[in-house]
């Protein structure tokens, strides 16, 4: 097991330790993830990270492909990182964000904050490739003191795709990100290609654990303009929290609601 101490103010560097028991095959991982959705999660840490939806392990469950062996993953495990910023008016309070780098590939397991007096041990479930989870946690003395452990799994991606059929391009038009144009490739929009998108979306926000719901807004190629979305025919709120996406038209006239 490799450790790592804090090395500055606001960046920890963590390691990776794979699971030597941990079995590949599916219906492993297909009770792996059937225990996460029910709650039944076998991790021993505590669950500080929240999912949006609740119903996140079962979206994500088709897009884990197989585990890695330690081998294979060993020259990937300083891309599970971990940084940590201070609470403003919260006295030794810090967001904590576990930030996995890596293009390809799923983190699963749990990280062990420690120190001479104290632990704290985080469960992370299926931490998507090229994104972050972040909670907030109070922590007894000082940062310094404390060393990270990380154990867990990596899975591939399998061959399950996030891709919208008539994607031409999309530009996020607020540093929140909760606000983005979607350039169509179609002459016009209809409500199955509105669906198509609604489906994808809605997938793709809880694989990666978006914490506030999104809005979309639809413009065909011919009629886009910069990055100027005033012209706009339907928008599209995403709400993962409630499993659903609600589509309007630009005057604001609900066309339909997607569940899931």
């Amino acid at each position: 097991m490799k450790l790592f101490r804090l090395l500055g103010v606001t960046v920890l560097s963590v390691a990776l330790l794979m699971s030597a028991t941990a079995c590949t095959s599916a219906s492993s991982l297909t009770d792996l993830v059937k225990n996460l959705s029910d709650g039944k999660t076998a991790k021993t840490g505590e669950d500080y990270i929240e999912y949006t939806n609740s119903k996140r392990m079962e979206v994500v469950e088709p897009f884990v492909g197989d585990m890695l062996d330690s081998d294979t993953a060993e020259p990937l495990l300083d891309k599970i990182e971990m940084s940590y910023e201070e609470v403003e008016g919260k006295e030794n309070t810090y967001t904590v964000y576990i930030d996995n780098s890596d293009g390809e590939y799923f983190y699963d397991g749990i990280f062990t904050l420690k120190s001479e007096d104290q632990t704290y041990t985080v469960n992370v479930d299926m931490l998507a490739p090229e994104t972050y989870d972040f909670f907030e946690l109070e922590i007894e003395g000082d940062p310094e003191d404390y060393l990270y452990y990380v154990n867990g799994d990596l899975y591939d991606w399998s061959n399950e795709t996030l891709e919208a059929d008539s994607l031409n391009d999309q530009y996020t038009l607020n540093d929140e990100g909760t606000k983005i144009l979607v350039v169509v490739d179609e002459n016009e929009i209809t409500d199955d290609i509105l669906k198509n998108f609604a489906e994808v979306f809605y997938k793709a926000d809880t694989v990666y654990n978006l914490n506030e719901a999104v809005t979309y807004y639809f413009v065909t190629s011919d009629n886009y303009n910069d990055t100027d979305y005033s012209n706009y025919e339907y928008e599209m709120l995403v709400d993962t929290a409630n499993q659903k996406a609600v589509i309007k038209d630009a005057d604001g006239k609900e066309v339909f609601t997607e569940e899931y």
